[in-house]
């Protein structure tokens, strides 16, 4: 039996790019997208009619990662029947993401890849000549960032994500003069492919944190980014508030795992200063305080029910004034935001509270309850040699 790291075999072609002259690629894994027929060929036509939008600059590459369903069956017979303008490929095995695109970009030339995912569109693909003239120019330069924002749905839920994109696309002004940023959006980014490469040998492979990790990987190899706010990648968020409160909680569970394996290098961080120390110190209080405001609330409320509605009244102040400021320091960033009432901005805070601390505490007690494993995954990937393709690792974590 071949060893793991040897398992390349794993990787195939559905239909092959033909050699070109192009230097870019947009990469788009997919796995179980079938469950709505009449949105998985929704999806399928979408990349289509935008491989052939952008044919003369960029391949589209969709990469179906292990699928137990029909999904490559369907895009195979798909890119029979019609002039589909992408290109396929089929891992063998699901591989967490992080492997597909680690064998995808194994297995081709292009200089430059930008990531996305099947449920995000994305648009004014033209202006990444600007990003490839940029990256070209200084090799510093991992890659960029997209200006990513939500799209297609309706309702309060919506409306909160949509303020809260806003703020976290604020922040990335803070992140200019360093030319770093905390997370590069596995929805939208572009990276050098040789780079990007580099860091997913260095990657764990899990599937919760696998671009922040990525992101802070490049960050230790003194990597640079930039945002490239005029190519845009569109998500569809999480309609109602349990399925919002599930992604957070795994967004939040990769953030811990990547400070249990890099807190060398954040620690390193906040004793310099830089502004990613910054984010990650704010963070660790905010959460911190996330997570005790109920025994908070218990302590206050013991000297008296006024000093409770103080305290919670000028908390409450305090917390819209930061998100008025925010929506201030940038305001071209605003402009995404669809009819933004002031309703919404006043209910902000609520809105982040409720969903901050359900999902800050599920993923704080499952980080406790498997810390163990999460270490142990670390430790046995430090031995490994470089992980060519991250199979059946942990997939349970």
């Amino acid at each position: 039996m071949k060893p793991k790291h040897q398992q390349l075999d794993l990787f195939s072609w559905i239909k092959q790019p033909a050699f070109s002259a192009k230097r870019m690629a947009v990469l788009i894994p997919q796995f179980n997208e079938c469950k709505d027929i009449a949105y998985y060929y929704g999806r399928l036509e979408y990349f289509s009619t935008l491989a052939h939008k952008y044919s003369d600059e960029l391949d589209v590459i969709l990469i179906d990662d292990g699928s137990n369903d029909e999904s490559r069956e369907i895009l195979a017979r798909f890119q029979q029947r019609v002039d589909s303008g992408f290109y396929s490929a089929a891992i063998a095995s699901n591989t967490q993401k992080v492997g597909a695109l680690n064998l995808t970009a194994i297995n081709t030339s292009y200089d430059y890849l930008t990531l996305s995912d099947f449920d995000t569109d994305l648009g004014h693909l033209e202006n990444l000549r600007m990003a490839v003239m940029r990256l070209d120019h200084s090799q510093e330069f991992m890659g960029c960032y997209l200006r990513m924002y939500p799209f297609g749905e309706s309702g309060l839920t919506f409306k909160m994500q949509q303020l809260e994109y806003c703020f976290a696309r604020t922040y990335y002004k803070f992140h200019q003069k360093e030319r770093s940023v905390p997370v590069m959006p596995g929805a939208g980014s572009c990276y050098r492919r040789t780079m990007l490469l580099d860091i997913y040998k260095m990657h764990s492979g899990l599937r919760s944190g696998e671009d922040r990790e990525a992101a802070t990987i490049g960050a230790k190899l003194n990597l640079k980014v930039f945002y490239l706010e005029n190519v845009e990648a569109l998500t569809r968020p999480p309609s109602r508030l349990p399925q919002l409160i599930s992604q957070r909680t795994r967004w939040y569970r990769g953030y811990i795992e990547t400070v249990i394996k890099e807190h060398a290098f954040y620690f390193a961080q906040i004793k310099s200063g830089s502004v990613i120390g910054l984010r990650t110190l704010q963070d660790f209080v905010s959460v911190l305080l996330l997570l005790l405001f109920p025994i908070l609330v218990m302590i206050v409320a013991a000297t008296g029910f006024k000093s409770l509605i103080a305290v919670l009244s000028i908390s409450y102040c305090l917390s819209e004034c930061y998100y008025l400021l925010l929506l201030t320091y940038a305001p071209k960033e605003k402009r995404f935001v669809q009819n933004p009432s002031m309703l919404s901005i006043l209910l902000y805070p609520l809105f982040w509270l409720l969903v901050s601390f359900l999902s800050w505490w599920k993923a704080v007690m499952y980080c406790v309850l498997n810390y163990k494993t999460i270490k142990a995954h670390f430790n046995r990937n430090e031995e490994m040699v470089p992980p060519y393709v991250f199979y059946h690792r942990e997939a349970s974590i």
